[in-house]
């Protein structure tokens, strides 16, 4: 059986958890971003909870089928790099490059917003619905 393991990039944490190929939870948890230690830090601590959940989840390398990184802000046309996550002070991250560097796992990077929408739509609010759409409140002024 494959697993996903999918990371949530907050302001003050990062969530993460590891799916099957049901869509069950096998394993989450969240930590706490420490964004002022720098941009390094942070994509060590990503990277850090990926391995972490793994572990905990008790997978070995070969059955993780990749990683899925939700990120605050606009991201590039190949979605590989964060464009600027002001709550993070970031601009012009390559997300999804320092993230291979530092997992054996493909590396997908998505802005946190569409993640979600993906999310409620394959598996909450959104099953058996042809079409939804997905408001997140921290972007309605």
């Amino acid at each position: 059986m494959e697993y996903t393991i999918g990371l949530d990039l907050g302001g003050t944490a990062i969530k993460g958890g590891v799916i099957d190929a049901g869509g069950r939870i096998v394993a989450r948890r969240s930590i706490p971003t420490e964004n002022e230690l720098g941009v390094r830090h942070v994509l060590d601590r990503l990277a850090g909870l990926a391995r972490s959940l793994a572990e905990e989840a008790k997978l070995k390398e070969n059955e993780i089928g990749g990683v899925g990184v939700g990120t605050p802000g606009p991201l590039d046309v190949k979605g590989e790099t964060v464009l600027l996550a002001p709550n993070l002070g970031w601009k012009d991250v390559a997300l999804k490059t320092e993230m291979s560097r530092r997992l054996p796992w493909r590396v997908r990077v998505v802005n946190d917003a569409n993640a979600a929408g993906y999310g409620e739509y394959h598996a909450v609010a959104g099953r058996g619905v042809r079409n939804l759409i997905l408001l997140p409140l921290h972007y309605i002024q």
